[in-house]
């Protein structure tokens, strides 16, 4: 009878913890898996979720998040980018590092970051898959 008490005593500290899943012994290898599995596409979420709100600022919230997604270009657009802004972002969407971006047009890192900073501070994004993103979305309606 102890070890019953001692396991449901584990188990409601486990849920108290937020635990994603509580596995019993003996427990089929399958069943750890499936276990796995979930705390991953749980972790994943979480993730997300961190990300859209530090997109946002502290006062993020899921009502922002979902206008702002609905309404990305937030009244920007790559039109008022540089020719030379819109030729780096270009090579980033297409898959190039910032190193050898640099190399190709001769300049240095330092002010291909230099334009990359002014395109987030322009288009309104906060990371670059939000850029790379938004820059996807406006070639496509072109």
């Amino acid at each position: 009878m102890k070890s019953f008490r001692t396991s449901l005593a584990t188990a409601i500290e486990a849920v108290r913890c937020a635990v994603v899943d509580y596995l019993v012994k003996p427990f089929a290898f399958e069943e750890l898996l499936r276990a796995v599995r979930r705390a991953l596409e749980t972790r994943k979420a979480a993730r997300m979720l961190d990300s859209l709100r530090n997109v946002l600022g502290d006062g993020g919230t899921i009502a922002q998040i979902a206008r702002r997604a609905s309404n990305p270009s937030n009244g920007h657009s790559a039109d008022s980018l540089t020719p030379r802004e819109r030729e780096i972002v270009g090579a980033l969407s297409a898959g190039q590092r910032v190193g050898a971006i640099a190399q190709r047009l001769g300049v240095s890192e330092h002010t291909v970051r230099n334009h990359l900073k002014a395109v987030y501070r322009k288009l309104d994004v906060h990371s670059q898959v939000e850029l790379l993103s938004r820059w996807r979305t406006q070639a496509q309606r072109v």
